[in-house]
C-alpha cells in the first residue's frame, strides 16, 4: 500500500503526455490480470470437483459429511462470536448488539448476498454519520478496519486449519498451533474483502509454511461459498461495532441520537431517505442554478 501511494505521487509529477502513456499501460495490464483472473475462476470448480471427487472416492461419502459439519460449526462459531464477544463489547460501549444489528440489517442482508463486505461499504460510510457518529471517526475506522480488523477472517482461517490438519490425520503440537496461528495473524491483516480473499491468503499461507499439505485446500472451495457469506458477515458488522466503540470512548458520537436510531430503526431509516432524496433535489437545484436554466419552483411539501 506505501508504494502504491508513493507510485501514484510520483505518477502526478510527470508530464501530460508521459502520464497519458503510463496510465494507458497500467490499464493494459490490469484488463490483462483481470482476464487471467477470471480464466482461473472460471476453471476453479473444475479442480474443485476433482478435488472433492477424489476425497469422497478415497474416503467415501464420510467427506462430504465432514464439510457439511465444517459449514455449520463455523457459522455457529460466528452466531456465537457475534451474540457473545461483539455483544459484551456494545455492552460496555452502552449499546445492545440486537438493535444495532436491526439498524444496519439492509447493509447486512448485502454482504450475505454478495459474500463481499465491499458491498455494504458504501451504505455504512452514508448511514453511520447521520446515526451521530462524527464524520471523521467513520471515515478512520471503518476503512481502516477493512484492511485490519478482519475478525471473520481470522476465525475461518483457524477452523479451516484444524480441519485439515483433522481430516490429514496431522498432529500439530502446541508450538506449531501459536506459531501458526501468528503467521495467519499476520498474513490476514490486508486480505481482499472480496468474495475470495480469505480463501487466497489462506492457501498462500498453508504452502508457504508447510505444516499441512496444500491439496487439502482445493477440498474447502466447495463449500468456501457458504462459509464466505458468514466470513464477510462478520468482518462487516465487526467494523460497525468498532466504529461505535471508538467514537463512544473518544467522545466523537452524538449518543443520544445514537440510541434513538438503534431504538427507531424504520423512523431513522425514513428520516435518511427523506434527507437523501433532498439533497438529491437540492443539488439538482443547484446545478440548474449555476447553468442558467430557469428552475422550476418545488412543490410546498418539498420545501418544508
Amino acid at each position: 500500500m506505501i508504494l502504491a501511494v508513493v507510485f501514484g505521487a510520483g505518477l502526478l509529477t510527470l508530464k501530460p503526455a508521459v502520464l497519458t502513456t503510463i496510465s494507458s499501460g497500467l490499464d493494459t495490464v490490469s484488463e490483462a490480470f483481470f482476464g487471467f483472473v477470471n480464466v482461473v475462476m472460471r476453471l476453479a470448480p473444475i479442480g474443485a470437483f476433482g478435488a472433492i471427487a477424489y476425497s469422497v472416492g478415497t474416503n467415501g461419502s464420510a467427506m462430504l459429511v465432514a464439510l457439511a459439519a465444517l459449514v455449520l460449526e463455523y457459522w455457529l462459531v460466528i452466531a456465537l462470536f457475534v451474540t457473545v464477544v461483539m455483544g459484551r463489547v456494545c455492552l460496555v460501549a452502552g449499546f445492545n448488539v440486537f438493535r444495532l444489528l436491526n439498524m444496519v440489517r439492509d447493509e447486512m442482508s448485502m454482504v450475505l448476498g454478495t459474500a463481499s463486505s465491499e458491498s455494504a461499504l458504501p451504505g455504512l460510510l452514508r448511514k453511520l454519520p447521520a446515526t451521530g457518529v462524527s464524520q471523521q471517526g467513520v471515515g478512520l475506522v471503518v476503512p481502516t478496519g477493512y484492511a485490519f480488523n478482519l475478525d471473520g477472517t481470522s476465525l475461518c482461517m483457524a477452523i479451516c486449519t484444524l480441519f485439515l490438519a483433522n481430516a490429514y490425520g496431522i498432529h500439530m503440537g502446541f508450538a506449531e498451533q501459536v506459531g501458526l496461528l501468528l503467521i495467519m495473524l499476520l498474513t490476514s491483516k490486508g486480505a481482499a474483502t472480496v468474495s475470495g480473499g480469505t480463501y487466497v491468503v489462506f492457501a498462500s499461507t498453508v504452502a508457504a509454511t508447510g505444516y499441512l499439505p496444500v491439496e487439502g485446500v482445493a477440498i474447502l472451495f466447495g463449500v468456501y461459498r457458504f462459509m464466505s457469506m458468514a466470513t464477510a458477515f462478520c468482518n462487516t458488522f465487526g467494523n460497525v461495532v468498532a466504529t461505535l466503540v471508538v467514537s463512544r470512548w473518544t467522545r466523537e458520537m452524538d449518543v443520544a441520537r445514537v440510541r434513538r436510531a438503534l431504538a427507531k430503526p424504520r423512523e431513522f431509516q425514513a428520516e435518511l431517505a427523506a434527507a437523501e432524496e433532498a439533497g438529491e433535489a437540492r443539488d439538482a437545484h443547484d446545478g440548474a442554478a449555476h447553468d442558467g436554466a430557469p428552475v422550476a419552483q418545488a412543490p410546498l411539501a418539498a420545501r418544508h
